[in-house]
């Protein structure tokens, strides 16, 4: 079959839909030929330069015929798997198919041309959203152990995972991998992790592995941190909060400020910053303290909040959100994943609010500064999902 690369992706409506073998929604295509057979051996695979590599030798495809199998071994190892009795499972981030880089059909073209290649049973699931399908989330793997396996029950103590964004740092002329996505994927549906080379080489890796800074884990296994003991002031004060998006500044306000009378101002509900400075002058005007609920992280935008005090004779404190930027992404994360109406945060914004970082100091007109720890909601109603890997890298 040849594919042919066109621009904008249709993923409700496309003629392969009325196909029996593929199951397509806006956020997952599932495709299941006929000799595929259900098994509680899963062996599931990584497709780009686990499976496949490029024909033209460029780090992507430049069309959807731009493929070849990564090895002569590829075919017989997998035939070995089958035969043992694994279910043979593709699980593929493309979110070229959203951003119009291919249409679902020519995808689903290249993919039943791969499987018809190597010769064996392959069920294959493809990821197209930054959704919980997207790895390393593991919603194309609870599909397939909750829908897509005939309800036979999935042995994860002898089902494998074979990807080759492990997070390998650059070694010789190797060059390190582009993420850790494939081994955190594995880490969170909690099976054996294989890198191409394992598998399908027989070869030994002795390296590192270099994993996010940030484990979610740790917040479970460790106990709560303590936080500052706050009363309600006899006189109107400003408190300044500074710390990243998704630091927890928003939910302290709710939960630990707001039943003190302070009034929050932050740019999310009022909009510019000059507005935020006209809201504060406002409720210190009626005898209200105020807490200043934006990133601030340099001494510039804490002073235009710092300066309507002083003029106001009113003390200033500065809550610092001792969240690190690895942990707020983490978060943010979260947030896009359970929440459809947040907006994302993009990593540029995170590393360029790092780089502008001053900390805060008394000299700035702070009374006190205070570091306020991040604690974990315990009764959170998807702490497993928070508790996962949610970063690629």
């Amino acid at each position: 079959r040849q594919c042919t690369l066109t621009k904008g992706a249709d993923l409700e409506n496309n003629d392969s839909n009325s196909h029996s073998y593929w199951k397509v929604s806006s956020s997952l295509l599932v495709y299941t030929p006929p000799d595929v057979k259900p098994s509680s051996n899963i062996l599931a695979l990584d497709l780009d330069n686990t499976i496949i590599t490029t024909v033209s030798g460029k780090t992507f495809p430049k069309d959807c015929n731009d493929w070849k199998l990564l090895n002569d071994k590829v075919s017989a190892k997998l035939k070995e798997y089958h035969q043992d009795g694994y279910k043979i499972v593709i699980m593929s981030n493309q979110h070229g198919i959203e951003k119009g880089h291919i249409t679902v059909p020519a995808f689903q073209n290249k993919i039943e041309n791969i499987v018809d290649k190597i010769h064996v049973p392959i069920q294959v699931f493809v990821s197209i959203l930054p959704d919980r399908n997207r790895k390393p989330l593991t919603g194309m793997w609870e599909q397939l152990e909750n829908n897509e396996n005939g309800n036979v029950k999935v042995d994860k103590s002898s089902s494998i995972f074979c990807g080759d964004a492990a997070g390998r740092p650059a070694q010789g002329k190797q060059k390190k991998d582009f993420s850790c996505s494939d081994l955190l994927f594995s880490m969170n549906v909690g099976v054996k992790f294989l890198t191409p080379e394992q598998l399908w080489l027989n070869e030994n890796y002795t390296g590192t592995f270099c994993l996010p800074e940030f484990n979610a884990k740790r917040l479970l296994e460790n106990p709560d941190p303590v936080l500052p003991s706050l009363i309600k002031p006899s006189k109107p004060e400003m408190i300044i909060l500074v710390g990243f998006p998704a630091s927890g500044k928003s939910h302290f306000c709710r939960q630990r400020l707001a039943p003190l009378g302070y009034t929050i101002v932050s740019r999310d509900t009022i909009g510019t910053w000059q507005k935020c400075v006209q809201a504060c002058k406002a409720a210190i005007a009626k005898g209200q303290s105020v807490v200043v609920d934006n990133t601030n992280m340099d001494a510039e935008s804490r002073s235009r909040y710092i300066d309507v005090a002083k003029q106001a004779n009113c003390p200033v404190r500065c809550f610092i959100m001792d969240t690190s930027v690895a942990h707020a992404r983490h978060n943010e994360r979260f947030r896009m994943v359970t929440d459809s109406s947040h907006t994302k945060v993009s990593q540029m914004v995170f590393n360029t609010l790092k780089a502008k970082y001053q900390e805060p100091e008394t000299k700035e007109g702070f009374s006190e500064i205070i570091k306020i720890p991040f604690v974990l909601d315990r009764s959170l109603k998807e702490i497993d999902l928070y508790c996962m890997h949610l970063l690629e890298k």
